[in-house]
């Protein structure tokens, strides 16, 4: 893109002029360019020291300075993430005496070996002396030092926020004794160049002069992943002085589980920065318009976002959307990356994308059946996964080959099946076992009960006789006619598997990540009629606990959603698109619409082909199929409601009418407000429209908050933040859709923020 061809909305953001802006940009809006057609123009007017920009990460910071460089090719303004902002001014802050000199360490293991150190004494005080955390709880604390350093609030708010286990209470007071003890130690980690610096002026406010009001225009990109103690900073790096331009997507904020704040985008801004201006950057150049109109159809069931729609510019690819009807979502998959193979695409073309990695392990087998070249990204290989580890431990206990094993690999095992589930003992401990049975296989009961001493509670020496005895008999008593899923089941039951992960987990999702690699795992094995030791060959490739570098070669790139932000691939596979696993059951509204947004980025990742797995259901793909088709079925279906919401005959239907520019038929559909401002976009397609179905629209509810006066359709409000408006429908019982006086169209959950204007 260059200055020449730059759409109209971007030439906006680019010739902004007057205060404060946010930015809305769609996924593959081309925000980069503008970001730079925006500080080129703003160097006509200021030198460059005048302007800074903030960007998400290193990786952005150095791809945004190369970028403008290149295209520019002048002095670039300062470009800075907010840690290397926030390195600036501790080192300044240290140069006046206003803070102590510490050292900055990079090495993740040195905040590890505090947090272990600090948590196990502190969990020995609450449970008992005999007790250690196992490495999850330690390293769910590590996650808790980062969440409550991401944030301004205390180690306490921030615990009362999460849903933590009951053997992780001690993470706030641990968090005090560790940051007593990386004081005394005078040291900073990565996360510390900001949380210090920031701290302290918020505790001392007269320190802010020194770094308040020095620039004259902030940029901030990815603004919808900023958490709470970068928002703080952007307010005191601003001060009275700068105007601020925010630049994001809510619809693509996933982070907030570690402490991003995305409603800072939509409506926090302006209770910082007064009279802001909003600019959208509505047009995608990354896919066609099918999936332009699907992914703004189920994104637009999210009400915590700005209103704004995708639309595909010209010269898009013309992205096409599969559905694939397979058990749980999953099962079969690869033979049709084998079919997308056969059809042209190479390995590095396709990418699969899962909400969590249990729905790797059973891919990773199919693949490696149909020898299927791939990698997993952001996961480490199955056998240095704790509880996959342990159940290959046991069937290789069960069928004798354990005791061949090289040391290093005996020693892992064994030492996952002491952590799996754990038995609370310290790592010293389980390393002297591993090695007292490595020596002496026969003595594998008498090792384990080894550790029982006269201090230990009984409750917890009953669990580790028990142990001792359930691996005693899989390793000298196993038939070796049993099933492999038989021999599992042995194991599981016998440790009280779920109840004891749900119990030692610090949060229900961690317990749920690991249980989902069990089922995945006994899935595979309940399928397989061989004997154990036909099992263990089938899988051994998949073990090799050292394969942990990607290969070489063209290969399927297999990894999350969020470890796909940012990338896109000619062809993308979304699958386990299961009602209650994505997203999971019993979750708020809140957590809804996240779980929607973490979807939404995992199909807009796709240029040509976009496949979506879930189960089979003749229902939902009538509703694929047939255009206008009732939405009744969405209730009781074991399809994600995300696949419902994307009305992907509708998506089909609008899609390709505007991608041959007609000719268009009209239809009765359900929900077409999408596709009727879709339509608005393009002159040839401006008159189209379907007709409503009677029952899209639904009554204004009775008890709604807002029941303070007529709140039927084309009632008079006004919006604490955005102003005067009118109710244009409601969605639900709780969501209502307003269309304010400056055109612009919002939802929002009805709350007091939303007044009626008696007229």
């Amino acid at each position: 893109m260059t200055e020449k061809n730059y759409t109209k909305e971007q030439i906006k953001v680019i010739e902004h002029d007057g205060g404060h802006a946010v930015v809305a940009a769609v996924a593959g809006s081309g925000k980069t360019e503008t970001l730079i057609g925006r500080v080129r123009h703003l160097l006509r007017d200021y030198q460059a020291h005048q302007i800074v920009v903030i960007m998400f990460n290193r990786d952005a910071r150095e791809s945004f300075a190369r970028r403008f460089e290149q295209a520019v090719q002048v002095i670039p303004p300062e470009i800075r993430t907010f840690n290397s902002m926030g390195n600036k001014i501790v080192q300044r802050f240290v140069q006046i005496g206003m803070l102590s000199a510490a050292e900055i360490v990079e090495k993740d293991y040195r905040r590890t070996n505090i947090a272990r150190q600090v948590f196990t004494s502190v969990f020995k005080q609450l449970n008992s002396p005999d007790m250690t955390p196992d490495k999850e709880l330690i390293d769910d604390f590590v996650s808790f030092i980062l969440l409550v350093k991401s944030d301004i609030r205390s180690a306490e708010a921030v615990f009362e926020d999460r849903r933590y286990g009951s053997l992780a209470a001690g993470y706030p007071t641990a968090f005090q004794i560790f940051e007593q003890e990386r004081k005394r130690q005078k040291i900073r980690f990565f996360e510390d160049q900001i949380y210090d610096p920031v701290m302290l002026m918020l505790k001392e406010p007269e320190t802010q002069r020194y770094v308040a009001n020095k620039v004259d225009h902030l940029i901030i990109d990815e603004a919808q992943d900023m958490n709470g103690i970068q928002v703080a900073m952007l307010r005191i790096l601003a001060g009275t002085r700068a105007k601020v331009m925010l630049v994001g997507d809510e619809d693509q904020a996933i982070y907030e589980w570690r402490g991003a704040k995305p409603d800072y985008l939509v409506g926090g801004f302006e209770k910082d920065f007064s009279n802001a201006t909003r600019y959208t950057l509505p047009h995608t150049f990354r896919f066609g318009h099918l999936l332009s109109v699907a992914a703004s159809q189920v994104v637009s069931y999210n009400t915590k976002r700005n209103s704004k729609i995708s639309i595909s510019a010209e010269g898009t690819p013309k992205t096409r959307i599969h559905c694939l009807p397979l058990s749980s979502g999953l099962t079969g998959l690869g033979e049709h990356i084998r079919k997308v193979l056969n059809d042209g695409y190479t390995p590095s073309d396709i990418a699969v994308l899962v909400r969590t990695y249990s729905l790797s392990v059973a891919l990773e087998l199919e693949l490696h059946h149909l020898r299927i070249p791939h990698y997993i990204y952001g996961r480490p290989p199955l056998g240095r996964i704790p509880e996959i580890r342990a159940l290959v431990g046991v069937l290789q206990m069960a069928c004798g080959r354990w005791t061949q094993l090289e040391p290093l690999e005996m020693r892992h095992m064994i030492e996952c099946l002491l952590q799996r589930p754990g038995l609370y003992l310290d790592k010293d401990t389980v390393k002297r076992v591993a090695t007292q049975v490595m020596n002496r296989p026969e003595h594998l009961s008498a090792a384990i009960r080894g550790v029982i001493t006269p201090k230990t509670k009984s409750y917890h020496a009953d669990q580790i006789r028990d142990r001792a005895d359930l691996l005693e008999i899989i390793a000298t008593s196993t038939n070796p006619s049993e099933r492999v899923i038989d021999v599992l089941e042995r194991y599981l039951i016998g440790t009280s598997f779920v109840t004891s992960i749900e119990k030692q987990a610090s949060t229900k999702e961690a317990a749920e990540i690991i249980l989902a690699n069990v089922v995945a795992f006994k899935t595979i094995a309940n399928h397989h009629q061989g004997s154990i030791e036909e099992f263990l060959d089938e899988i051994d490739p998949l073990i090799d606990t050292y394969a942990i570098e990607p290969p070489k070669a063209p290969h399927v790139w297999i990894g999350s959603i969020h470890r796909a932000k940012g990338d896109q691939w000619p062809v993308v596979f979304v699958p386990g698109l299961v009602e209650r696993s994505f997203p999971p059951d019993h979750l708020d509204t809140d957590e809804i619409e996240a779980e929607r947004r973490l979807f939404y980025v995992g199909v807009t990742r796709a240029i040509d082909e976009l496949y979506l797995a879930h189960p089979d259901e003749a229902e939902f793909r009538k509703n694929t199929e047939q255009l206008g088709e009732r939405m009744d079925g969405q209730s009781k279906s074991s399809v994600s409601r995300f696949l419902w919401e994307m009305n992907i005959a509708l998506a089909k239907h609008a899609g390709l009418a505007v991608e041959s520019a007609g000719p268009f038929r009209t239809a009765t559909v359900y929900r077409p407000d999408i596709a009727h401002e879709y339509f608005k976009h393009f002159s040839f397609a401006s008159t189209w429209s379907y007709t409503d179905h009677p029952n899209s629209l639904m009554e204004s509810p009775r008890d709604s908050p807002l029941a303070e006066g007529p709140m039927g359709p084309g009632a008079r409000v006004r919006h604490e933040v955005y102003g005067l408006g009118k109710i244009d429908r409601w969605v639900d019982k709780r969501v209502v859709r307003i269309i304010f006086d400056d055109g612009e169209a919002r939802m929002f959950v009805a709350n007091s923020q939303i007044k009626v204007i008696d007229l």
